[in-house]
């Protein structure tokens, strides 16, 4: 096959998407197939080529202008896309459905998560702690209303929508998208990445923390709906227990700002750390050195970071939404915790913290639940989806 491939974001960058991106194009050149990818710069002067000729990377720079950016992507993809099998879109829909209407490929769309309710957060459209499933089917002004079908008309142009999760599907059938063409194929990571031979102090050691600290992570991108803030403003009474807490926070966005307040009002400076970007190769040591990573998020489609720490076996307590459930088993793969409730959310730390028995349990089943989550079956649920359509 001939698949081109458009997305918004490519290494090096480290979110979910590009991870997903990078394992599957990995595969795909691996067993012959042919890949062009379309993406924006990220500082980047020069289009990348990889020693593989059967993988051709052409990436377009980013205008203050964003119509020009939009044109000149769309000119992109239809100069490589035309001698093209697939068009495979992945979570930047609109670029790739307008020129397809030129092309007239058969085209997969992997959507993972709602920009319309995304975009109205950032730009202050909406209440920030605004439910994304009462988003759905509430009514709200304009703007927000064009933006709903703005995802709608890409997300039902496209002929098949993979879907990481069955709540995501639900969410995305709500947007006018035929239930039959949508397909769930779970997000994969390579595990071996993940499973380290070293100890947590000596962990802590090759990152420069303190041996006796008690350590509680999340790596997230720092958006409002992530609940980190939820997290810091428990923490002083989480601290009366455990003096020796530290909470290390691992991502980038827009919401620091409001959580260095928080942490500030708090008086938590000592105690909550950013640790900003985290290099891809030290997120493992990070893992390993945690007692629990806390996931409080009022919207998942299906996080990487909670297969991530299925493969390193990390204790994790997290929120009873989105795509969560269908990874952590309450009670024994993690503690699902109700969104919006800070009570359970604090006893839910402190159990796993005091209970090493509880912890010693929950590593041992969430290795067997990580097999279900293997890069094999991803990839062969994806390209059979690229086979039947083509075909």
């Amino acid at each position: 096959m001939k698949i081109l491939i458009t997305t918004g974001t490519f290494e090096p960058g480290a979110s979910g998407p590009s991870t997903y991106l990078s394992n599957l194009t990995d595969r795909l050149v691996a067993e012959g197939h042919q890949i062009i990818l379309v993406t924006y710069r990220r500082g980047e002067r020069e289009d990348s080529r990889q020693e593989n000729n059967n993988f051709l990377i052409k990436r377009v720079p980013r205008y203050k202008f964003l119509p020009a950016s939009l044109l000149v992507f769309i000119g992109k993809i239809l100069i490589f896309g035309r001698g093209c099998d697939l068009l495979f879109i992945n979570d930047y829909g609109l670029p790739g459905t307008l020129a397809n209407f030129i092309l007239r490929k058969p085209s997969v769309m992997k959507i993972v998560g709602d920009f319309a309710w995304e975009y109205s957060i950032r730009n202050n459209l909406i209440d920030p702690k605004e439910d994304i499933d009462v988003f759905q089917i509430k009514n709200y002004g304009l703007k927000i209303k064009l933006l709903k079908k703005l995802q709608s008309f890409y997300a039902r142009r496209a002929r098949t929508v993979i879907a990481p999760s069955n709540y995501f599907k639900k969410v995305i059938a709500g947007w006018g998208v035929p239930p039959g063409r949508i397909k769930v194929v779970h997000n994969a990571i390579n595990q071996k990445k993940y499973q380290i031979n070293l100890t947590p102090a000596e962990a802590k050691r090759k990152l420069g923390l303190e041996e006796s600290d008690r350590l509680v992570l999340t790596i997230a991108r720092l958006a409002a709906w992530k609940g980190i803030d939820r997290v810091v403003e428990i923490l002083p009474a989480i601290k009366k227990e455990i003096p020796e807490i530290k909470y290390l926070v691992a991502g980038q966005g827009y919401f620091l700002e409001r959580l260095e307040g928080l942490v500030r009002e708090n008086k938590l400076d000592q105690t909550v750390v950013f640790l900003g970007r985290v290099k891809q190769e030290d997120i493992p040591y990070f893992l390993k050195a945690a007692e629990v990573l806390v996931l409080y998020s009022g919207y998942e489609g299906m996080s990487h970071v909670l297969l991530e720490c299925l493969a390193a076996g990390v204790p994790v307590v997290v929120s009873r939404k989105g795509g969560n459930p269908e990874v952590i088993e309450d009670g024994q793969t993690g503690i699902l915790v109700p969104f919006n409730d800070a009570q359970k959310l604090q006893e839910a730390i402190l159990r796993i913290l005091n209970d090493r028995s509880l912890a010693e349990k929950i590593k041992i089943n969430q290795e067997e639940k990580a097999k279900f989550f293997n890069l094999k079956k991803q990839f062969e649920e994806t390209v059979n989806i690229f086979k039947t359509l083509i075909s």
